[in-house]
């Protein structure tokens, strides 16, 4: 029996869009394909699109392609089904030409192969602080494969600005408020196993990641593998002093018969290294 392939990657907005297309088409193999930092826009502003835009304010960084998703949406849509969910919009302008793009999303993309068997997928807001003023979002599915039922989760953690991957008393009640989203999707689908990962945005030592773990419930992969570094060199702060090599994580339950793990730091279409995982 072939080991089922997942895949976990911040692409960056698509600053190195034919790298990661490459990358996908090699990896069309993979059961589930979850992705953060997807730029999306509406077909109506497709029409506009003979430039790039650059995301923020920093001319010394490679310009983010605005249709992301539909771009991924081309490499994809023969082999897998797709789902995409961004918290909100903005106008953005190209800092090339000058050009407005309106409703500008930059979220996450869930792909599911069209040969997997799919029983569920959704979107849970994770609300955070007072009156749930900021939000992220938890993307998932329920899958059949192989014999058995995996619940494949991901999200993008949330940015502080100051705090960007350390303890904060939002990634407390993230940490807390996800797990109880996973333990109640698993419960209602009768899943067999869960993978839980992303762009968490917390540091490999924080308490919050430790939160996510569960006392045990789930296994953090990255620290089984040894991992010293889940970023590329295209990371503006690659190896420098007092900041964190890591970001990227995948969870799994106590069942999971984990395979193979690959960290593609040596793939340097994101400042994020792709996280490769096999489970039998």
């Amino acid at each position: 029996m072939d080991n089922t392939k997942f895949i976990y990657w911040n692409v960056w907005g698509l600053r190195n869009a034919e790298e990661i297309r490459a990358f996908l088409l090699e990896h069309r193999d993979a059961a589930v394909i979850c992705l953060t930092e997807v730029t999306d826009i509406s077909q109506r502003e497709l029409a506009k699109l003979n430039t790039v835009l650059c995301h923020g304010e920093r001319q010394d960084e490679a310009a983010s392609q605005v249709n992301g998703f539909n771009q991924l949406q081309e490499v994809l849509s023969d082999t897998h089904g797709s789902m995409y969910h961004t918290g909100s919009r903005a106008h953005w302008t190209c800092h090339k030409r000058g050009t407005k793009f309106r409703g500008v999303g930059f979220g996450s993309a869930l792909f599911v192969r069209k040969d997997v068997s799919l029983i569920a997928d959704g979107c849970d807001d994770i609300k955070l602080g007072e009156d749930g003023a900021k939000s992220r979002v938890l993307q998932w599915t329920v899958i059949e494969h192989n014999k058995k039922r995996h619940l494949v989760a991901h999200l993008h953690g949330i940015w502080i600005q100051g705090n960007t991957k350390g303890d904060h008393e939002l990634r407390t009640e993230q940490s807390h408020r996800v797990v109880k989203a996973l333990v109640e999707i698993a419960e209602t689908y009768c899943v067999d196993e869960v993978i839980f990962g992303g762009d968490l945005n917390l540091d490999i030592n924080t308490d919050a990641l430790a939160l996510l773990e569960n006392n045990g419930m789930f296994r953090n992969l990255i620290k089984e593998h040894g991992a010293t570094n889940t970023r590329t060199t295209a990371y503006r702060h690659y190896g420098l002093d007092g900041h964190s090599m890591y970001a990227d994580y995948i969870l799994v339950s106590e069942g999971v018969d984990v395979r193979a793990l690959q960290i593609g730091n040596h793939i340097v279409a994101s400042d994020h290294a792709p996280l490769i995982l096999e489970v039998a």
